[in-house]
């Protein structure tokens, strides 16, 4: 039961942190809309 709780969070927040509307509702910051759903490259 414990395990499953644990997993069902753990998917739950990593959906949320890919959907952008999701992202206030677990309590995360929204992300600009020019750097939402792209890969942000950090120079060498």
């Amino acid at each position: 039961m414990i395990a499953g709780t644990a997993l069902t969070c753990l998917v739950s927040y990593e959906i949320a942190r890919r959907i952008g509307w999701l992202r206030p509702l677990f309590g995360l910051r929204m992300e600009p809309r020019s750097s939402a759903g792209v890969a942000q490259q950090q120079p060498a």
